[in-house]
């Protein structure tokens, strides 16, 4: 009798295990909450990124905490913002954390014109929503992926920045910026979604850097 009895037993968990994973194969976003808005982790990572310094921000109750950035390395990862966090201009960002999730931010400068004045930049950020299939801190995968760019003008003597133009929620993963020297045009590459030029009111010098090609160019993302 025992036997049987701990036999059903054995079952009953076993069965009950299998249903457990089953439905929460199934149903992962039941207990989905709302990942708080970017507002807050956009505006501090833009905020190094005007200064020019790399940094990395981790959510504390008090707000960001800024720490040195990931990496030293002078070696900037050219096109790819998310390998410029390994950089000594890369910005990281983990966002606050909730039951859902939470907001990664990785970036840095991925190309640049120089002039004898002024410096013309490209930044490029990727952002990561993590999700949670359930409200603790295990199995989260990457909900939405996409990328923001930011060209700047930065005066080299004052390290003054300003803002020329910017592309948010883009699906390029890849930002390239050249220059025709001819024409002083920059020319705005975010492979698969963009190609732009911009006129420069500064004076720059070639650009002699060699760069991706990319292979398929939309007008949208």
């Amino acid at each position: 009798m025992r036997k049987v009895i701990s036999i059903s037993i054995i079952i009953l968990i076993i069965t009950g295990i299998i249903a457990t994973f089953s439905w929460y194969e199934i149903t992962p976003n039941r207990y989905v909450g709302t990942i708080p808005s970017r507002e807050l982790e956009d505006s501090t990572w833009e905020a190094s990124m005007f200064l020019g310094e790399g940094a990395y921000y981790v959510y504390t109750e008090n707000g960001f905490r800024k720490d040195p950035p990931i990496s030293r390395d002078r070696d900037l990862a050219r096109e790819d913002p998310s390998m410029a966090v390994y950089s000594i201009s890369g910005i990281g960002l983990n966002g606050q954390f909730v039951s859902d999730g939470y907001w990664q931010l990785n970036g840095g400068l991925i190309d640049w014109i120089e002039g004898d004045e002024y410096r013309i930049e490209l930044y490029g950020k990727q952002a990561l929503r993590w999700k949670n299939y359930w409200p603790i801190a295990w199995d989260n995968y990457v909900y939405e992926q996409t990328y923001d760019y930011f060209l700047l003008q930065r005066n080299k003597k004052t390290n003054e920045a300003t803002l020329i133009k910017e592309w948010r929620k883009m699906k390029g993963a890849y930002g390239i910026l050249s220059y025709k020297k001819d024409k002083n045009e920059l020319l705005i590459n975010i492979c698969g979604t963009i190609q732009e030029t911009i006129p420069v009111e500064v004076e720059l010098s070639e650009d002699n850097f060699p760069f991706i090609i990319c292979t398929a160019i939309s007008s949208k993302q």
